[in-house]
């Protein structure tokens, strides 16, 4: 935290007050989103583990779905299950791919921390790479398909050991 003077100025006279409490081991899927008067939305309907930071744009773009899912209802003379369905079928298609990639995410995690060489070596040049850092915001803002997150490789740890040498 040193690292960074902004935080260390606030935090330098810091102490913890309560116990420092994560999640772990959070069950990841999709519940029957609808029946017969009741409709489900996003973690109720939608849920998984907090790894990627998704769910708030899951739970929006969830009841926009079931917002147009209800208009169609109201509006278009559908009826309730088949507005429902509809509900349905579009927050698959717009959920499910991330979904993948978070239940991926979580089997990588579990194979516990890499050593510190990989940490301060391969691990931070990656997650210093320009091209990896753009690719990543984009794949958490879902601007490109979850199924293109960036993945480590050669081209950013080879950026990293340049970095590293000469500074560049």
């Amino acid at each position: 935290m040193q690292s960074i003077p902004e935080v260390w100025a606030r935090l330098k006279n810091a102490r913890k007050v309560t116990k420092v409490v994560g999640v772990k081991g959070i069950q990841n899927g999709y519940r029957t989103p609808y029946g017969d008067g009741w409709v489900l939305a996003g973690d109720a309907v939608h849920y998984k583990d907090p790894i990627d930071g998704q769910g708030i744009y899951d739970a929006l773009l969830g009841t926009k779905i079931l917002a147009e899912a209800i208009r169609k209802w109201k509006q278009e003379s559908c009826s309730w299950e088949e507005s429902m369905k509809f509900y349905q079928d579009e927050l698959w298609k717009a959920t499910h791919a991330m979904f993948l990639q978070t239940v991926g995410r979580i089997k990588e995690e579990a194979y516990g921390e890499p050593p510190p060489f990989i940490i301060n070596t391969i691990i931070r040049w990656t997650l210093t790479d320009p091209e990896y850092q753009a690719g990543f915001l984009r794949y958490i803002h879902r601007a490109i398909n979850p199924s293109e997150r960036p993945t480590p490789g050669p081209k950013f740890f080879l950026r990293g050991l340049k970095r590293d040498l000469f500074g560049k």
